[in-house]
């Protein structure tokens, strides 16, 4: 379940609304360069090439948006707040009467990004000034939440806590508020931390309200409300105040495209929360830890790009560097059809494999497999794995999730012999067992 961040060019496709560029100078040809890298999964390019273009260009509203946007992607709150605040400064300055709706637009967007980053005061008047289109209401809904919460977030209690693995097929772990807890799923392929309608009442959230409407990862949309729940205890980790997403109880599926789990959790934890921390899963201890971020280095680990809500590593398939969603909450790793075309031989390295597969909503569908592939990503190495080919459901132009390739989804059948650190945009997986 996510809410999908209307990204990538609900207007930034235009290329000709620059503003205050040197005289002669158009940057349009070098943005599309930044564009096709990012396209063929080359974010360090992408971002190399849009530095360099925002110094030559600093004044052009367009150079700074996709600035902000690849900040975004490579984990940089941070540095896209700044990006998308200066993109809306330059606009403004221009005075062109048609830049409204692209104004707000770039407003909604700041305005979430602020409220992920647990910079909930400041983003208020952002989410309300954004609070146009299709995103309306759940701009509206977060702004309402954010006058509710601490103007930031904090997290208060020890600096770190480990808490047992529930048995089953899917890393569940208990949390809730110091009076209840409930089974969480770890889910880093999901946004946003979501529960079921029944469960919220029982833990008691409040503030609830309609934010409009979400994809789940069939690719459905489905009614949602967003609340508060505190304070939020994992473990002995006290986290105040979150917002959650609500669904009815009859929505909220972990089931993915290979069957799932039998037990359907009735929450997630998602990556909007998880990667605040630095995140450990350990099939060697059968634990999560949660501990404050402090990076990991460069030589022990792999970037990450954060696309669609959604965390993506790089994962070498048959000596193909390919990006796979890090997904803890899928049962079975995959490739999408777009992954299979990367791989060499293509779409001719596929056979029937008359995989019977649950989808949403209970159809049985056969797929294609891959089989015999190697798959290396950071420390870990997996021989001979077979990889179902599931069409990738859901994304769009709305979600941007045509901005950067999707390969494949890396799943529990593979990360629940690993021990997996996220950090701050960074990854680490070893093989444990």
């Amino acid at each position: 379940m996510r809410l999908r961040l209307a990204a990538a060019g609900l207007g930034l496709l235009a290329l000709g609304a620059a503003c205050r560029t040197p005289r002669g100078f158009d940057p349009a040809p070098e943005i599309e360069r930044a564009l096709a890298a990012l396209r063929d999964g080359k974010v360090e390019l992408a971002s190399a090439l849009l530095q360099r273009l925002r110094r030559r260009a600093s004044g052009d509203a367009t150079v700074a948006e996709w600035t902000a946007l690849v900040a975004e992607l490579t984990w940089d709150d941070a540095a896209a707040a700044q990006h998308y605040a200066s993109a809306i400064r330059l606009l403004l300055g221009a005075k062109v009467a048609d830049h409204a709706d692209r104004i707000a637009d770039l407003r909604g967007r700041l305005g979430e990004l602020l409220f992920r980053s647990g910079r909930h005061g400041e983003a208020i008047d952002a989410l309300r000034l954004g609070a146009v289109g299709a995103a309306a209401p759940r701009r509206l809904a977060l702004a309402n939440l954010a006058e509710r919460l601490p103007y930031q977030r904090q997290t208060s209690g020890p600096l770190l806590t480990e808490v047992a693995r529930l048995p089953g097929e899917l890393p569940e772990f208990l949390c809730g508020t110091a009076a209840q807890q409930r089974p969480f799923a770890v889910d880093t392929g999901t946004s946003t931390t979501a529960m079921v309608r029944s469960v919220a009442v029982e833990l008691g959230v409040r503030d609830l309200q309609p934010a409009g409407s979400a994809h789940d990862a069939a690719g459905r949309s489905l009614p949602v409300a967003v609340g508060v729940l505190e304070p939020l205890r994992i473990g002995d980790l006290d986290l105040g105040p979150v917002p959650v997403l609500v669904v009815d109880d009859e929505l909220l599926r972990l089931r993915d495209g290979h069957g799932g789990a039998t037990h359907v959790p009735v929450g997630v934890l998602g990556l909007d929360l998880v990667g605040s921390f630095r995140l450990t899963l350990d099939a060697e201890r059968e634990s999560l830890v949660l501990e404050l971020p402090r990076g990991l280095r460069t030589e022990e680990s792999v970037a990450c790009v954060r696309a669609d809500g959604r965390c993506l590593v790089p994962v070498v398939v048959d000596d193909t560097r390919l990006w796979f969603v890090l997904d803890t909450g899928a049962s079975h790793s995959s490739l999408t059809p777009a992954g299979l075309r990367e791989l060499p031989g293509g779409a001719g390295r596929a056979s029937p494999g008359y995989r019977r597969i649950w989808a949403l909503g209970g159809s049985q569908v056969a797929v294609r497999e891959v089989r015999a592939l190697a798959l290396k990503v950071s420390a870990a190495a997996f021989r001979e794995v077979v990889l179902p080919v599931v069409e990738r459901a859901g994304g769009g132009k709305e979600s941007g999730s045509d901005l950067f390739p999707v390969h494949g989804v890396l799943g529990f059948d593979l990360l629940g012999r690993c021990r997996v650190v996220l950090d701050q945009g960074r990854c680490r997986i070893e093989g444990v067992r």
